[in-house]
C-alpha cells in the first residue's frame, strides 16, 4: 500500500475506496459508507478496512457542522446524497475504535508524520462524535445571576411589625375569635367565602 501524505484519502487503499463510490449509483453510496464503518465498529478481531473506514468517515464529516469538505484530488469526485443522521454515530465509533490501538494509529503512515496523521483522525472524531449532555444549569449555557436566583431557595423576609392602627385591628380580631361561642348555639359555625 502506498502513502503519500496524512488526509484520508492520501494512500492508494482510500483512493480506490473513492473510485468505488463513484463509480456506485447514487442510492448504493450509502451501503458502501455504512458498511464499511459498521465492520470496523463492531470488528472483534484484526482490523481490516481502517483506511476505508477513516475515508467514509471524511465524507461523513464534510456534511457536518464545523467539517470540512473532501477536495483531494484522489477523494470521490461525485457528489455526495444527503447522508441519514445516525452514520455520524457510527463515524465516531469507527474512528474511536481506531484512536484507541495505538498501533492502527500510526502503522500506515512514515513515522516523522504520525503525529500529523493522529491529528487528523482526532479532528474528524471530534467533528463526528456527539458533544457529552449536561445536566443542571450547564446544560442550558452558563450561569447568570438570573440563573442563578431562579434555582436558589426563596428565603423568606422577616415580618414587619404592624403599624399602630393594624395593631388596635389584629388585637380586635383576636378577642373576637376567642370569644367562646353560644350555648344555644347546636350548629358548626361555618366561615363562608365572599366573592
Amino acid at each position: 500500500m502506498g502513502t503519500w501524505s496524512t488526509g484520508p484519502f492520501d494512500n492508494d487503499t482510500a483512493a480506490d475506496y473513492a473510485l468505488a463510490l463513484d463509480a456506485a449509483k447514487p442510492d448504493e453510496r450509502e451501503a458502501l459508507i455504512r458498511g464499511v464503518l459498521a465492520r470496523t465498529a463492531h470488528a472483534t478481531g484484526e482490523f481490516w478496512e481502517v483506511q476505508e473506514a477513516v475515508a467514509a468517515a471524511s465524507v461523513i464529516a464534510a456534511q457536518c457542522p464545523g467539517g470540512e469538505s473532501v477536495d483531494s484530488a484522489y477523494g470521490p469526485q461525485a457528489a455526495m446524497p444527503p447522508l441519514p443522521a445516525d452514520l455520524p454515530a457510527l463515524a465516531a465509533k469507527a474512528l474511536g475504535r481506531i484512536l484507541d490501538d495505538t498501533h492502527l494509529t500510526t502503522y500506515w503512515v512514515r513515522p516523522q508524520d504520525a503525529d500529523r496523521w493522529l491529528t487528523t483522525l482526532t479532528r474528524l472524531h471530534e467533528v463526528l462524535a456527539p458533544p457529552p449532555t449536561l445536566t443542571g444549569i450547564a446544560s442550558h449555557g452558563p450561569a447568570t445571576r438570573a440563573t442563578a436566583d431562579r434555582t436558589r431557595p426563596a428565603q423568606q423576609k422577616p415580618p414587619v411589625p404592624p403599624t399602630t392602627g393594624e395593631y388596635t385591628v389584629l388585637r380586635s380580631r383576636q378577642t373576637h375569635r376567642s370569644a367562646p361561642a353560644s350555648p344555644t348555639s347546636n350548629t358548626p359555625h361555618h366561615r363562608h367565602r365572599h366573592r
